[in-house]
């Protein structure tokens, strides 16, 4: 669903009505009007999110399509309403994760081909994209510092890394001593000061700075 709650995007399996028959397709549907669908043709299996002004959808991981009947690489960004491509995204695996930044400025993705490590896309349309690697195991979460400014990446290996998103490329800005458990979950407050990282069901880890996290059982 998007910010304002007017559409909802859904996969669907394409009906003999669209343009490829034996394919996949997004679905965008105007929750007041829900006779107002646009379709959006793929082939395989995709990820997608809405961005969070609400009316671009962010499109990875279309699979394999036969040449000619449809563009190959179908990543990218279309408009919500009118299905419109607006540029392409230089990455075809599907998202199992993704985060946009407070300002929306930036797109943070976990890919289901690279899970030790994360790929930041600006959302303006220069392709650009940087990958962050350093995690030695799949990367369970991803989140933004408040102002935008610093990305946390928390995975299987223990380990919590920052990384200064106006430093990129040599944007790894300092990691966490290995953690009791692995973390599989991860929050920013509000303020930026505080962390908090869930390992398991009965274990919440908090802390004021990411470098040194109190562990706090049963929360």
């Amino acid at each position: 669903i998007n910010a304002d709650g007017s559409q909802v995007a859904f996969g669907s399996s394409v009906d003999a009505t669209d343009v490829i028959p034996s394919g996949e397709a997004i679905k965008i549907m105007q929750i007041a009007t829900p006779d107002k669908v646009v379709t959006i043709p793929l082939a395989g299996t995709a990820s997608f999110v809405f961005h969070p002004d609400g009316h671009r959808l962010f499109v990875s991981g279309t699979g394999n399509t036969s040449p000619g009947t449809v563009q190959e690489d179908r990543a990218g960004v279309f408009d919500a309403s009118t299905g419109q491509r607006l540029f392409s995204l230089p990455d075809t695996e599907p998202w199992r994760l993704s985060r946009f930044s407070p300002d929306g400025q930036w797109l943070a993705v976990i890919s289901l081909a690279r899970e030790r490590s994360a790929t930041l896309y600006r959302t303006t349309g220069d392709n650009a994209a940087v990958e962050f690697r350093g995690h030695t195991e799949q990367l369970n979460d991803i989140s933004f510092s408040p102002d935008g400014e610093r990305l946390f990446t928390q995975g299987s290996d223990g380990y919590m890394k920052t990384w200064d998103v106006a430093s990129i490329p040599s944007a790894l800005v300092a990691q966490t001593s290995a953690t009791i458990l692995p973390a599989v979950w991860t929050a920013v407050s509000s303020d930026g000061k505080r962390f908090a990282t869930a390992p398991r069901r009965d274990y919440l880890q908090l802390s004021a700075d990411p470098l040194h996290i109190d562990t706090r059982k049963n929360f």
